[in-house]
């Protein structure tokens, strides 16, 4: 069959919008009540929590593939999901492009990883995925194939852990961020705050936030070069770090703020927004992920995060390969332990600047 737009994909459905951050909101709510004893806080968030994330509708699925790898997902998927559209194989990679940019927040792409590694980069330029991305190996196709890469469980902990800090930290830390502020005015000319396009779970794309430790107006090709030699497996370290030693672009007040982490404490609104997590892998750039083959894409399985295995594993003293393979460790072994774990290791990590320049 012939690739169908996002429009069109979203006319034959009929689905309506959910209001965006539901689930933040009902969480954030409970917090007004004050009778309630402390220690029952988090129980009841997760309570909460499960119930509104198990009565979300499944997203409707959009498959890119042969005929083959398509009747496979759609047989497979059953009633459980509606497939909106089937693709057949696409060597045009500005067609697959068109579709990814007209997805909607509720459609989820199905990309056979053989098509994958032919088209990409599919993540250049201004062109961002809207809609979940999922890779799937045709001998991955069954019900398993559409589960989270986390559980139900999993996840309700996680956004209530996730909502409570983030809003007590926004608070506590307000302090910290406007002195660090005004450093950044005093040091240098430019905005306080640093917005760039990042790519979360699944390939989904948002803004993140960030206290501004570089120079204006710089150039950050040697940047991307170093980026691409990172993940290509051809980069050298620089002073035991796999990273750019003595960057131009940082100012004096910067390289203190990224060495003590405070320039990702603006961070914590994207956690409360639910396009972070407190724990999880480093958010991607998009012209990162225009260099990821099938196997690393698996690192985008879940929410990025504000610290991660990675971060308090040696950050920088890693190679890009041991840092996608403990990416994939986190959510494939994740367990509140060693949530809990990663969480409690972080002011450790950051006190002593491990793995920092």
């Amino acid at each position: 069959m012939a690739l169908t737009g996002g429009a069109r994909v979203r006319r034959r459905l009929r689905l309506g919008r959910k209001p965006i951050g539901l689930v933040s909101m009902a969480l954030v709510s409970l917090g007004a009540i004050p009778w309630l004893p402390l220690p029952a806080y988090p129980v009841l968030l997760a309570l909460v929590a499960c119930c509104l994330l198990k009565a979300r509708p499944p997203a409707p699925i959009v498959v890119a593939g042969d005929d083959s790898f398509a009747s496979a997902v759609a047989a497979a998927a059953g009633d459980r999901r509606r497939v909106a559209t089937i693709a057949s194989t696409m060597d045009d990679r500005d067609r697959l492009v068109s579709l990814v940019a007209n997805l909607s927040r509720t459609e989820e792409l199905f990309i056979d990883t053989r098509l994958f590694e032919r088209v990409q980069p599919l993540a250049t330029g201004s062109v961002l995925p809207r809609g979940g991305i999922r890779l799937l190996a045709p001998d991955e196709i069954g019900p398993q194939a559409f589960r989270p890469a986390l559980p139900l469980l999993a996840r309700s902990l996680k956004r209530a852990l996730d909502v409570s800090v983030a809003a007590a930290g926004l608070v506590l830390l307000a302090p910290v961020m406007l002195g660090a502020a005004v450093a950044i005015r005093l040091d240098s000319t430019g905005p306080v705050l640093f917005r760039q396009a990042r790519l979360g779970a699944d390939g989904r794309s948002f803004n993140i936030y960030k206290l501004r430790t570089m120079l204006t107006g710089t150039d950050d090709a040697a940047h991307r070069a170093y980026v691409a030699s990172l993940i290509q497996g051809r980069a050298e370290r620089q002073d035991s770090l796999f990273k750019l030693i003595d960057d131009p672009r940082i100012t004096r007040v910067g390289r203190h703020l990224r060495r003590s982490s405070v320039d990702e404490l603006p961070q914590l609104w994207n956690v409360l927004r639910g396009q972070m997590s407190l724990v999880g892998p480093r958010p991607a750039l998009p012209h990162e992920v225009d260099l990821y083959d099938a196997g690393t894409w698996q690192r985008m399985r879940v929410k990025p995060g504000l610290t991660g295995l990675w971060q308090v594993s040696g950050r920088s003293q890693l190679s890009f390969q041991e840092m996608v393979a403990l990416d994939i460790r986190y959510w494939r072994d994740w367990s509140p332990g060693l949530e809990a774990v990663i969480l409690l290791r972080t002011p450790r990590t950051v006190l002593c600047g491990a793995g920092t320049a």
